[in-house]
């Protein structure tokens, strides 16, 4: 295993730990309990010793906006609400709300 810091890509600690999830879920399609062990371990690496900064968004509104267009491009596309919860993450529910702007 690597000890040595790592520069991050932002100022935001918040921002960072979801790019590190958001990366190991698009190669691995899941996340495991050794996932999380592997990203706390790479935080405390790379932020010991900071000040983080916590930005005021809860989510990049450019991810989010994406993430919308995208669950109305699969939706229109014929995917059943279901699979696309799945892809995404979220309930089929939620999937359709999201499609009809809720």
């Amino acid at each position: 295993m690597d000890d040595s810091r790592q520069p991050v890509e932002t100022n935001d600690i918040v921002l960072d730990v979801l790019k590190r999830i958001q990366a190991i879920f698009i190669i691995e399609q899941a996340l495991t309990e050794a996932h999380f062990q592997q990203i706390e371990r790479e935080v405390k690496r790379d932020w010991n010793g900071e000040r983080p900064y916590i930005g005021k968004k809860l989510l990049s509104d450019d991810y989010l906006s994406a993430r919308r267009r995208e669950i109305i491009r699969m939706a229109r596309g014929g995917e059943s609400f279901a699979f696309i919860g799945r892809r995404f993450g979220i309930s089929r529910v939620r999937a359709y709300q999201i499609y009809k702007g809720d």
